[in-house]
């Protein structure tokens, strides 16, 4: 017996070549850097263990409480009874190290019954290395730390046969596995035979692990053993089987195994080379991460581990012998939970007595895909319940047609399927098998009750020839599941016409439009309407069926056609449905055709295409216009067609084109009225002699000034002839606007104001001359000097200040509104309107004219040589006025006719005043100068006689007589001399 380091013994004791017995014996705080951190039995021959216990004990190599060690030629016998470890709460052993429990290396014998061990780490639990041979019951264990590679109970380095070792009554609860690669927690296996009789794991949790990994020839057998509550945050295989070569004895037997609350998404048996059978076993709750999505929160790519939720196959099989093979015989499984249960792979799979329920595979529980290597594959299932499972299509089997060459022969007989039901396609069944070979799938006596499916409520199948086989002992049975149309559906096969009878024959115009809708519904194997979503709000671009149609020549297909308009499209609540198609093409024969171009998540199929007859007549070009209209080089025969149509008796000469010359109309409907023009010739004109006229008028401007103390200009009163020429100056810019086409309602109220001035510039000027003349002859009165300039000027400022008030408040008001009106030819144009304030301008203008033509009639017999010609531009406009009244009357829609006679008759009315108030004195001047004469001593008396008495007239103006044939009157007004003479000649 011995210890310490430097002889590699154990913490407390080593033990070699002897009979050794311990009772009642008790180990605390013992560490040891060597095997056995307590006791480490070398070689020896029997020991016995009883009544011991364990208590915070480590070695840093191997066997925390004890190790045993011999080798193949040399037995090792040891009893253990009784014993209680207690481990380190604390975990402060890092180190993983091979039995925390214990270890055993070589050909030994080990016996150990009722043990309670608890915070046991770090590292694999119990070691086994070599050919043991172990028998443990009543085993108890809690609160296990794992970490890196280790496991609960581990076997290594196979000899002859590998370690034979029995479990009875093996209680493990909560193990705790913490590594970074995958490793199993409860059972790592290299060629040892394990038997678990009456066990239970619970609460197993870790980042990268499964429960067992079983390799080179290992078996598992299982018996009456519960396995609850198993969590890995990463997806690896539950029971990992491993066998290279193909082992005969069955590798995994579970009897009355019960596995529930399995929370990752990794495979619960990866089978290569081996037998696994399970019997009365029950897996309930698997991969329950989909239950609140949360498989998917490491967002890890899915592989062969992790898509299948109940196996999967990896190696090759031997044929000869079926080297891989799994049976669940009288089994539950319940609420599984994954893309598929397993694949259809290279292999056997028996299902036989057993139960599937509450389960959900997105692609079924078999999945199958021939993508694989080409080897063959069997699956039977015989009396099965098969009951309240979904998918998305298929809940049974989803068969993925993805290269032929994969034979497979599933055969199900005497299985219930009740209340299954796939969101898509398939109930039960989905398959796209499209290829030469049958699908190898026998259904024999099976019961069906509500099984539900968009499509296929039983199987949806590419056509009737890749349908598995249904049989039945009673053909009832069978009248029975074909009675309800969506049990049995295939993809879509075929297209008819809905309001169309093949044997008719539409007969067009090349460039005729067909505005008829024609449908044509998708129809499966069994004649179903072939049904696609319902709602567009659901369509996704993906799913569309496409089609896109063709006109193609009877006898020559290559001949040259253009359809246009809605000749693509897609097919929506099981119908192609097209219109508004434009059919362009030479003379013939055609048929116009509908193909499917794009099936969506459906399958191609052949008879994709559908066809109505058609001809192409030919072009009567007596009525038709027959040329290239679409620019397709393919010539349309049409009838010209205008939208909208030709209006106002307009005549339709090509397509939206109108042919308006008949009518008064223009446009492309010959809705558009002509713009009223004017005789361009008049137009410019007008300009001219406006513009002339103004010009000339600023002359004579100059003139009048030159003249201004002249005794003819002074006799005519200088201010008054300067504002009679600045009211011409108005007239003219005032027909110089008329000559605009268009015109604003601001516009039209300067348009107004300027012939309201011009008139009172002007009648204002002349009334008042014409007035002062008449007083001045006619009437006998006092003069008053006050009087006399008010009654200068008084009149005039008075009439031009009440036209420029009712000015503004015709703009002030908005009274002046531009219209655009027509003429009796329909031709438009605009013009002003106005409200009753220039009714008012206009009944002053009247009276103003109807005042002064009562003055000039007043002094019509005054001596031509004593007074100015006032009384003839009065006549002059009131003739004027009257005119374009009748005008305005008698052509009230002739805007033309008006607007003419209006200019030229202004212009008239203003060169007769030019000329009968300026031209006439500027005449005269030049001839009084020419003949040294001066025309003014007709007015004018002795100097001294006009002084003296003008001076008598400014001293008592209120008591002045004067007498109207013999004197005459000088008088100042504000600074100006005016000098007015009266005399008559014998």
């Amino acid at each position: 017996m011995f210890n310490g380091k430097l002889l590699n013994g154990a913490g407390a004791l080593t033990l070699s070549y002897s009979n050794n017995t311990f009772n009642n014996t008790e180990f605390e705080n013992v560490f040891s850097e060597n095997y056995g951190g307590s006791i480490s039995l070398k070689y020896t021959y029997t020991t016995i263990i009883d009544i011991v216990m364990f208590k915070n004990v480590t070695s840093l190599e191997s066997g925390h409480t004890f190790t045993i060690t011999s080798d193949n030629f040399y037995n090792t016998t040891t009893y253990v009874y009784n014993i209680t470890q207690i481990g380190d709460q604390n975990r402060l052993i890092r180190n993983s190290i091979e039995g925390t429990f214990f270890s055993t290396y070589g050909n030994n014998i080990l016996s150990i019954e009722n043990y309670y061990g608890t915070d046991i780490s770090t590292g694999t639990v119990m070691s086994f290395d070599g050919d043991v041979k172990a028998v443990l019951k009543n085993i108890t264990m809690e609160n296990i730390y794992i970490k890196d590679e280790g496991s609960l109970i581990r076997t290594t380095n196979k000899l002859i046969n590998g370690a034979n070792i029995s479990f009875d009554f093996l209680n493990v609860n909560n193990i705790y596995h913490e590594n970074y690669g995958y490793d199993s927690t409860l059972v790592h296996s290299n060629g040892s035979k394990i038997k678990f009789n009456n066990s239970t794991f619970t609460n197993i949790e870790g980042t990268h692990i499964g429960l067992v990994y079983q390799e080179n020839e290992a078996v598992i057998l299982m018996n009456f053993v519960d396995i609850l509550n198993f969590y890995s945050l990463h997806s690896h295989p539950v029971f990992n089987i491993n066998n290279n070569d193909f082992f005969t004895e069955t590798s995994f037997f579970g009897f009355s195994l019960s596995l529930k609350n399995v929370f990752q998404d990794g495979v619960l048996f990866l089978i290569n080379s081996c037998y696994v059978e399970l019997y009365h076993t029950e897996i309930d709750n698997i991969h329950y991460c989909h239950e609140n999505n949360e498989c998917s929160l490491l967002k890890e790519e899915i592989d062969d581990n992790s898509e299948a939720a109940l196996i999967e196959f990896n190696g090759v099989v031997d044929l000869t012998t079926f080297s891989m093979l799994i049976k669940f015989n009288y089994c539950l499984l319940n609420k599984i939970y994954g893309l598929i249960g397993f694949k259809v792979k290279p292999g056997m799979t028996e299902i036989s007595n057993s139960m599937i329920t509450n389960s959900y595979f997105k692609y079924g529980l078999m999945y199958f895909s021939n993508e694989w290597e080409s080897q063959f594959s069997i699956i039977t299932i015989n009396t099965v319940i098969f009951k309240n499972n979904t998918s998305y299509r298929g809940t049974l089997l989803y068969y993925n047609d993805v290269k032929s060459g994969a034979p497979t022969m599933i055969s199900i007989y005497n299985s219930q399927f009740i209340d299954n039901t796939a969101t898509n396609y398939g109930g039960l069944i989905y398959s796209n098998g499209r290829n030469d070979e049958s699908l190898g799938i026998y259904i024999t006596d099976c019961i069906f009750e509500n099984n539900k499916a968009l499509l296929g409520n039983i199987c949806y199948s590419y056509d009737i020839l890749h349908e598995p086989f249904f049989s039945n002992s009673d053909p009832s049975n069978n009248i029975n599941l074909r009675s309800d149309k969506n049990n049995f559906v295939t993809n879509p096969t075929r297209l008819l016409f809905d309001n169309y009878n093949t044997d008719d024959t539409l007969e067009i115009y090349s460039g005729d439009r067909i505005d008829q809708e024609y449908s044509c519904t998708i129809y499966d194997d069994y004649k179903n309407t072939f049904k696609i979503d319902s709602s567009i709000n659901e369509l996704k671009l993906d799913n569309l069926i496409f089609y896109e149609i063709s006109l193609i020549g009877v006898r020559d297909k290559s001949i040259r056609t253009k359809v246009t308009g809605s000749y693509k499209g897609f097919c929506i609540n099981n119908q192609c449905k097209f219109k508004d198609l434009r059919l362009i093409a030479n003379p013939g024969e055609y048929i116009l055709q509908l193909e499917i171009v794009s099936f969506g998540h459906y399958y191609e199929f052949k008879q994709n295409k559908i066809s109505l007859n058609v001809i192409i007549k030919e072009c009567n070009n007596n009525t038709y216009i027959n040329q290239d209209k679409y620019g397709v080089n393919i010539k349309a025969c049409y009838l010209p067609a205008c939208e909208p149509i030709c209006m106002n008796n307009g005549n339709c000469v090509t397509d939206n084109l109108c042919d308006c010359s008949n009518t008064k109309f223009t446009g492309k409907d010959c809705t558009e009225r002509y713009k009223l023009k004017r005789n361009q010739f008049l137009n410019i004109s007008l300009i001219t002699i406006s513009i002339s006229s103004i010009i000339y008028t600023f002359i004579i401007m100059l003139f009048l000034f030159y003249y201004k103390n002249h005794e003819i200009v002074k006799a005519g009163s200088y201010d008054f002839l300067n504002l009679i020429l600045i009211g011409l100056i108005c007239n003219f810019i005032y027909i110089l606007l008329l000559t605009k086409y268009n015109f604003s309602d601001i516009q039209c109220t300067i348009i107004a104001y300027l012939k309201n001035l011009g008139f009172s510039l002007i009648f204002g000027s002349i009334i008042t001359k014409s007035y002062r003349v008449f007083f001045i002859f006619k009437a006998i009165k006092t003069i008053n000097v006050k009087y006399i300039i008010l009654s200068k000027y008084g009149f005039l400022i008075s009439y031009v200040l009440i036209q420029s008030t009712l000015a503004l408040i015709e703009h002030l008001t908005h009274s002046s509104k531009l219209i655009v009106i027509n003429d009796e030819n329909e031709k438009e144009f605009e013009v002003c309107v106005y409200n009753k304030i220039q009714v008012t301008s206009s009944v002053l203008n009247v009276i103003a004219i109807i005042i002064g033509t009562c003055f000039a009639y007043g002094i019509r017999k005054i001596n031509k040589k004593f007074k100015e010609p006032l009384s003839v531009p009065i006549y002059i406009f009131l003739s004027y006025i009257l005119l374009n009244s009748v005008v305005e009357k008698i052509n009230g829609n002739n805007y033309t006719l008006i607007y003419y006679f209006n200019s030229i008759g202004l212009i008239i009315s203003s060169h007769f005043i030019l000329y009968f108030l300026y031209i006439r004195k500027f005449i005269d001047i030049h001839y009084e100068k020419k003949n040294h004469v001066r025309r003014s001593n007709i007015f004018m008396i002795t100097s001294t006689w006009l002084n003296n008495k003008a001076k008598d007239n400014l001293a008592t103006p209120s008591n002045v007589r004067t007498n109207r044939l013999s004197e005459v009157v000088t008088y100042k007004v504000k600074g100006e001399e005016e000098q007015l003479s009266y005399a008559e000649q014998n």
